[in-house]
């Protein structure tokens, strides 16, 4: 099949790397936020490419990471999230651990020098 101009079924080659063109070489991607699209449009504002107003640091940690932290078994971290003994939210069926209320209580844990 070769290419017919200005018929609308033209058969489009396929880009195959020729000579010292690189398998691995990184393309440009058309879809980030700014650049134009096909119709000549800029894509802003439909959730593509990287938002400087959202923040990269962590709201929460999960139970496994804080018993991780701790040295507790994942059981025992369990158990402390159950009795109130760690701070942490249930949202749906999962518990979460707001990071700075685990620090703010780690670093009270160590005040009083004691431990749970």
């Amino acid at each position: 099949m070769t290419s017919h101009h200005g018929s609308s079924n033209a058969y489009v080659q396929p880009y195959v790397p020729q000579g010292g063109d690189s398998v691995g070489e990184v393309l440009p991607f058309r879809a980030l936020a700014g650049s134009p699209g096909r119709n000549g449009r800029t894509q802003q504002g439909r959730g593509v490419g990287p938002r400087s107003n959202i923040s990269t640091e962590r709201l929460v940690y999960k139970v496994d990471e804080v018993a991780r932290m701790l040295g507790l078994s994942r059981g025992m971290a369990y158990q402390y999230v159950r009795e109130g003994v760690i701070p942490a939210e249930r949202i749906g069926r999962r518990w979460v651990i707001p990071r700075r209320r685990f620090h703010a209580w780690l670093d009270g844990l160590s005040a009083e020098g004691g431990g749970f």
